[in-house]
């Protein structure tokens, strides 16, 4: 891929289209690499197409997967002739990697465009993320988020899919007494003007393009300074077990997302969106058990901002298996 970008003088647009991805791009007439909004990223059995941007004058266009130049595909133009389209259904691990293209006028090629890459996830079992020592966190203060997986020599990847799209890529270490590859990624400073939502990725140190499963996602709670919302319990805060019960959360109405945090935890209980017109969600548990027991709070998120934490509520469980 170096030799190819040492010998760019000139290029021209790649881009990628899929039902998860869209691009832009300012026409031929503009030689200059375009980024690709969102990621190159999709999940296995996608279908792909690959939309190579070029000049009226073109009589064929080829796709380039960037393994010594192998060519993958070879087009005649259709109208309009200064672009055209490869499509890849459904993908596998061997699709990925770095794709670029090139066309032929009358009587020479052009150089290789901007090279683009393409990330093929779901190939390994997802890792867990978790923070540590919860994931409620201080406003402008810093978190430790932990990614753990149980594939060998693998790199372990963590996105932030909140308001800031950011990426971080750390080594794994083997921890002895979880039998399980993990990293540390510290986050912040957090504020609380904007969402924090995390997954992490892991993938082979000799095959970067090819992904996990992503984590379930870990939503960051940075207490704010919006009103806070109110919490209850029905049928009560102190609970036999085995019952069903429900925990409210009740915040404004513009609230988009509410999250129930139980004291303790590594990762936030619960998250709904609450119904349109409604300023409250409710949580429910379906059997009771000692487990249940603790201290929790709820937290409200709107274009604003996160509010306050609410006020406690303890939850008390009786009868059989309490301790």
């Amino acid at each position: 891929m170096n030799t190819v970008a040492a010998s760019r003088k000139r290029c021209h647009d790649l881009h990628v289209h899929s039902p998860a991805l869209c691009g832009t791009y300012s026409g031929p007439q503009d030689p200059s690499a375009r980024r690709i909004q969102p990621d190159s990223v999709v999940s296995e059995q996608t279908t792909v197409t690959f939309l190579c941007i070029g000049t009226v004058e073109a009589k064929e266009y080829r796709l380039h997967k960037e393994v010594y130049q192998r060519r993958t595909h070879a087009m005649i133009p259709q109208n309009p002739k200064n672009q055209a389209e490869f499509s890849i259904s459904e993908v596998h691990r061997m699709h990925a990697g770095q794709y670029c293209c090139r066309y032929r006028t009358y009587d020479r090629w052009s150089e290789y465009s901007n090279s683009l890459e393409l990330v093929v996830t779901g190939v390994y079992s997802k890792p867990s993320l978790s923070a540590l020592p919860s994931p409620v966190v201080t406003e402008g203060g810093n978190v430790i988020l932990q990614c753990a997986s149980s594939q060998q020599y693998h790199r372990l990847l963590l996105t932030n899919k909140g308001s800031q799209k950011q990426s971080f890529t750390n080594d794994s270490q083997y921890n002895y007494s979880t039998r399980q590859f993990r990293a540390q990624f510290s986050v912040g400073p957090v504020t609380s003007s904007q969402r924090w939502t995390f997954m992490c990725y892991s993938y082979p140190w000799y095959s970067p393009q090819v992904w996990s499963e992503p984590s379930e996602p870990l939503e960051l709670l940075v207490s704010g300074t919006l009103h806070k919302p109110t919490i209850k319990a029905e049928p009560g805060s102190i609970v036999a077990s085995g019952i069903l019960m429900t925990i409210w959360c009740q915040g404004t109405l513009d609230a988009e997302i509410y999250v129930l945090q139980k004291e303790g935890s590594q990762k936030p209980l619960d998250m709904q969106t609450p119904d349109k017109a409604e300023n409250k969600t409710k949580f429910p548990i379906p059997s009771v058990t000692h487990l249940h027991a603790g201290q929790y709070h709820c937290y409200c998120y709107s274009s604003a901002g996160w509010t306050e934490r609410s006020d406690t509520l303890e939850l008390v469980v009786t009868g059989e298996g309490t301790v």
